[in-house]
């Protein structure tokens, strides 16, 4: 099964603007009192549109459940940014302790990964023990996904927990 969550133009608006703020910034800057605080500004802004524009706007990222022959269900995460598919997430939902709603609870985690495609997406998380420690894993699947999900956490026997 596999599931790949919808875009939307929020990051792209915010990056865009974020980018184009700090370019017209600097370019005024030399014309303002305290430039230098004016240039800082710009850069800070231009820095935060291109991080946005990195890892909202091109990352594409994809989930598969994957049925083993033993009963075991894996979960891939795959992010695209051009040309590029790295998988980037591998959890067995045999060792998903539980899964809930991103903002309804607060776990207590070692790690916490998001694999969220848009800006301020509520997400999933799926907790889970990787031995010593508890990881938590952020994802944005749709309805039909996260019943895919629920009706395979706990069953069968996986042989690890979480690969990156």
């Amino acid at each position: 099964m596999v599931c790949i969550p919808q875009k939307e133009k929020k990051a792209q608006w915010l990056s865009f603007s974020c980018i184009l703020s700090g370019i017209l910034l600097m370019g005024i800057s030399s014309m303002l009192d305290y430039r230098v605080i004016f240039q800082l500004i710009s850069v800070v802004l231009v820095a935060a549109g291109i991080q946005l524009l990195v890892r909202f706007v091109l990352s594409d990222y994809r989930y598969i459940i994957d049925d083993r022959d033993d009963g075991t269900a894996e979960l891939f995460v795959y992010q695209k940014q051009g040309k590029r598919d790295v998988l980037v997430c591998r959890i067995s939902l045999s060792s998903v302790v539980e899964m809930f709603t991103r903002g309804t609870k607060k776990a207590e985690v070692k790690a916490r990964y998001n694999y969220t495609q848009n800006l301020g997406a509520v997400g999933h998380c799926l907790v889970f023990d990787d031995g010593d420690k508890c990881v938590e894993v952020i994802i944005e699947p749709d309805a039909q996904f996260i019943d895919a999900i629920n009706a395979r956490i706990g069953v069968g026997e996986g042989d690890f927990g979480f690969m990156m």
